[in-house]
C-alpha cells in the first residue's frame, strides 16, 4: 500500500512538473508569436512605403518621357525656324529687306517663346527630380 501511495505521489509530482514545463513553453511560444506579428506589421508598413516610392518613380519616369518628347518637338520647331530664316535671307532681294525683317522678328519672337517654354519645362523636371 505504501508503495502505491508513493507511486501515486511520484506520478502526481511528475504530472505537476510536466504541466509547469508545458505552461512555460506555451508562454515562450506566445511571446515569440507576438514578436513575429510585430515584425510582420513593420514589414507590411515598409512594403507599403516601397510601393508608394515605386509609384512615384514610375510617375517621374512618365513625366520625364513626356518632357523628352516635348523637348524634341521644340528642337525640331527651332530647327525649322532657323532653316526658314536662313532660306528667307538667301531668297529675298535687298529691296524687300524691311518685310523680311518684320517676318524675322516674328519668327525670333516665336523662337524666344519656345525657348521660354523649354526653360519652364526644364525647371519642372528639376523640381520633380528633387522630389525623388
Amino acid at each position: 500500500m505504501i508503495s502505491s501511495i508513493t507511486a501515486l505521489f511520484v506520478a502526481v509530482g511528475l504530472i505537476a512538473f510536466i504541466s509547469i514545463e508545458l505552461s512555460t513553453r506555451v508562454s515562450q511560444i506566445d511571446q515569440m508569436m507576438v514578436a513575429l506579428s510585430k515584425r510582420v506589421v513593420k514589414m507590411n508598413t515598409a512594403l507599403g512605403t516601397f510601393e508608394q516610392m515605386n509609384y512615384a518613380i514610375n510617375q517621374l519616369a512618365t513625366n520625364q518621357a513626356e518632357f523628352s518628347e516635348r523637348q524634341m518637338i521644340l528642337v525640331e520647331a527651332v530647327s525649322n525656324a532657323e532653316r526658314a530664316t536662313t532660306a528667307l535671307g538667301q531668297q529675298v532681294p535687298a529691296a524687300a529687306a524691311k518685310s523680311v525683317s518684320v517676318e524675322t522678328n516674328r519668327v525670333a519672337k516665336q523662337v524666344e517663346g519656345l525657348s521660354r517654354a523649354l526653360k519652364s519645362q526644364g525647371k519642372q523636371v528639376q523640381r520633380s527630380n528633387r522630389l525623388r
